[in-house]
C-alpha cells in the first residue's frame, strides 16, 4: 500500500496483494477524517464498489489497519486476495519502481535506492525495454532478471549506491545499442560469395516434418511443416515455409534471403512504423533452422501460438531438388 501526493484532506492511495495464485490492485482518492483515520472509496468509472477504512496506530513506526466499510471489492481481487490487513510502515519514501512488491521485500540497500528514485526507476523503464530488444541478437542470450541482478551487485558496496546505479544501467545501455549495431550490421552487409554458394548447394530443397499434434478438446492429429529453399543466385535463396501448431495455429512465410556476414540467409522487411522484420535461414551441421530474433515476423505471420523461434528441419527430411529444373529429383 501507498499514500502520496497529499494536499489538505486528500491524498492518493494504491493497494497492490500478489501471491502465488492471486492478484489484487486499485487506487483511488484517500479522504483524512482525523489524525488516526481516512476512508478510501474504490470504484470503477462512476461506480462505486467498496469503501475501505483506514485506521493509523503507533506513532514512531506506525502501522496501517485496513478494513472494508461498505461495499464489495472483489472486483479488484482475485479470489484469495484482499486488501484488508494491517500494514507495516516500510518507507516514508515513496517508491517510484514497476516492481513495488519487490521495494518492500528486499531489504538490500541498493535494492531501496533504485526504489526511492524518480529519475532512476525512469531509467530503468528505459533499459528494460532494449535488453528484451537485445535479448536474441547475436549470442550469448541475454537474461533481463540475471543482467539486473549483475547491476545491482556491482554497486553493493558503493558509498553512494544512487550514482553508481544511474553510471552502470547508463553503460549497459551503451553496450546494449552497441550490441544491437554490431547485430544488425552482421545481417545487413554481404556474406562471402564462395561461402554462399557452397551452403546453397548444401541446403537447397524440400523438407517435410511430420508429428504428433492436438486441439483443446483433446483431439489427436498428423501435422507436417514444410520448408522449400531453391537458388536464386549464387548468394542468395528462395524459400516457402509452412509450419503447424497446438490448436490448429499456423505460420507461413514466402520470400528471397540473401547470404549475410552473420553466416545466415537472411529476408529484411520494415513496417510502415519502422519495425524491423528479421527472417533468418540458418545453415547448421544437420539441416536448417530458422529464426525471428527481432519478434516481428511472428506478428505478421503467425496464429496466437505459432512462432519460428526453435523451428528446424534435419537433412534427413529433405528431398534434394535440381536448382536447374527446379522439381523435385529423388525422396527420402
Amino acid at each position: 500500500m501507498s499514500i502520496s501526493d497529499c494536499d489538505g484532506q486528500w491524498c492518493h492511495i494504491s493497494f497492490k496483494v500478489i501471491g502465488s495464485t492471486f492478484h489484487g490492485e486499485a487506487e483511488s482518492n484517500l479522504r483524512i477524517e482525523s489524525d488516526s483515520r481516512a476512508v478510501a472509496k474504490l470504484g470503477s468509472g462512476t461506480e462505486e464498489k467498496c469503501t475501505l477504512e483506514i485506521d493509523k496506530t503507533g506513532m514512531g513506526q506506525p502501522s496501517i489497519n485496513v478494513k472494508l466499510k461498505t461495499g464489495d471489492c472483489s472486483y479488484f481481487e482475485t479470489p484469495g486476495a484482499s486488501f484488508e490487513h494491517t500494514y507495516a510502515l516500510r518507507s516514508r519514501t515513496l517508491f517510484y519502481a514497476d516492481d513495488i512488491p519487490a521495494c518492500f521485500v528486499d531489504e538490500g540497500r541498493v535494492v531501496v535506492a533504485l526504489c526511492a528514485s524518480k529519475a532512476l526507476s525512469a531509467q530503468v523503464r528505459d533499459w528494460e525495454p532494449l535488453v528484451w530488444e537485445v535479448s536474441d541478437l547475436g549470442g550469448p542470450r541475454l537474461d533481463e532478471n540475471a543482467e539486473r541482478a549483475r547491476i545491482l551487485k556491482s554497486c553493493d558496496g558503493s558509498p553512494d549506491a544512487g550514482s553508481c546505479l544511474s553510471k552502470a544501467f547508463a553503460q549497459s545501455t551503451e553496450e546494449l545499442n552497441a550490441r544491437k549495431d554490431s547485430w544488425k550490421a552482421s545481417v545487413t552487409e554481404p556474406g562471402d560469395a564462395d561461402e554462399a554458394k557452397r551452403l546453397i548447394a548444401a541446403i537447397e530443397g524440400s523438407y517435410r516434418h511430420t508429428f504428433a499434434n492436438g486441439d483443446v478438446q483433446g483431439d489427436k492429429f498428423q501435422s507436417t511443416n514444410t520448408l522449400e529453399i531453391k537458388r536464386v543466385s549464387d548468394s542468395s535463396i528462395h524459400f516457402d515455409v509452412y509450419l503447424e501448431f497446438f490448436n490448429g495455429h499456423q505460420c507461413s512465410r514466402e520470400g528471397v534471403a540473401s547470404y549475410k556476414r552473420a553466416g545466415i540467409f537472411t529476408e529484411l522487411v520494415q513496417d510502415g512504423q519502422g519495425k524491423l522484420c528479421v527472417f533468418e535461414v540458418v545453415p547448421t551441421s544437420t539441416g536448417v533452422q530458422l529464426a525471428d530474433p527481432t519478434g516481428m515476423c511472428r506478428l505478421n505471420d503467425c496464429g496466437m501460438r505459432g512462432g519460428y523461434r526453435g523451428a528446424a528441419f534435419s537433412s534427413k527430411e529433405r528431398v534434394k531438388v535440381d536448382s536447374t529444373e527446379q522439381k523435385p529429383t529423388g525422396s527420402r
